[in-house]
């Protein structure tokens, strides 16, 4: 076992004994308890330090202990920036209540009053920020919750995707059993029926639809063209798509390259699919779900499948 392996070990044992979130909310729950109640002592018993040296004291040894864990973590700093900051500010509002408590600070004074918040706010935007002159009066509390939402989503979608493949798998290990059992196609109709049925086992139980565009095979390129033209005319009729004539003109030249396109985002996906025998185009549709490359690909496959074990069935006869 490497020092890796250890290190990993020693962690998942620290996650069960210990819930480290909760450890992280109270250390620093200590530390913001802590720090107001040294600077009140000091007040109290050295009247002659002023609270001013004990205010910047405080924030430049918060500033340090910052900065050296931005250059052991910078990817925890920038993932935590938004706790940071609140923390920040947190403590410099409790070190102010501790000056107005103790009148080191009066409520009459605003030029200090002022001064305390544009230094607040000068090395928010210096240390945290950046230097950028246009978030001086926009300095949003924002990048954490923007950093946690994309891994939510990001989360979100390796869930999906997960349930799709593993989906995809079952239909595939029982693909055998399923086409043998079925009747060869004696026409375009049957093979087409046939086909709608065992993509239904997948699109079926991850709520989306499949519209199948069959037209004969052929090595005419001309011929190939008019039969997509038609076809895709066909799609364009059903989904009420309104394309323009170069649009058209383009979806088409992509369809005949053997590329996917997207119709309506997340929505409706037309893909196209050359056989020995038939060929169509694929309409993969949204009604209430997201559909994406990995539907239209599986889906793909499992006709490239279908067509493999009809074609074999052909030939044994």
């Amino acid at each position: 076992m490497n020092l890796k392996d250890v290190l990993n070990t020693s962690r998942n044992r620290m996650k069960k004994l210990f819930n480290l979130n909760v450890l992280s909310f109270l250390g620093v729950f200590v530390a913001l308890l802590l720090i107001p109640i040294t600077v009140s002592i000091t007040l109290i018993y050295h009247s002659d330090i002023s609270f001013l040296f004990l205010l910047l004291g405080t924030t430049s040894i918060m500033l340090i202990f910052i900065l050296a864990y931005y250059w052991i973590n910078s990817r925890g700093f920038y993932n935590n920036l938004g706790r940071i900051r609140r923390t920040y500010y947190t403590m410099f509002i409790v070190l102010i209540v501790v000056g107005f408590i103790f009148k080191e600070i009066e409520f009459s004074n605003w030029i200090m009053l002022i001064q305390l918040t544009f230094f607040a706010i000068f090395i928010d935007l210096a240390v945290f920020q950046n230097p950028n002159i246009l978030k001086i009066w926009n300095a949003e509390l924002k990048h954490e919750d923007e950093i946690r939402e994309a891994l939510l989503e990001s989360k979100e979608i390796i869930v999906k995707n997960s349930k799709k493949v593993e989906k995809f798998s079952d239909v595939i290990q029982k693909t055998d059993s399923y086409l043998l059992e079925r009747p060869i196609p004696k026409d375009s109709r049957e093979y087409e029926e046939q086909l709608k049925e065992y993509t239904l086992q997948y699109s079926s139980s991850l709520g989306f639809k499949t519209g199948l565009f069959l037209f004969e095979s052929t090595e005419n390129q001309e011929t190939n063209k008019e039969n997509i033209d038609k076809k895709f005319q066909d799609i364009c009729v059903r989904h009420g798509n309104d394309v323009s004539q170069k649009n058209k003109n383009d979806m088409v030249e992509t369809l005949l390259s053997g590329q996917t396109i997207i119709l309506k985002e997340n929505k409706l996906i037309a893909i196209p699919y050359y056989g020995d025998i038939y060929s169509m185009l694929i309409t993969i549709e949204g009604v209430d779900v997201v559909v994406d490359g990995v539907d239209a690909s599986h889906i793909l496959n499992m006709i490239v499948i279908f067509d493999w074990y009809m074609i074999d069935a052909t030939d044994d006869l």
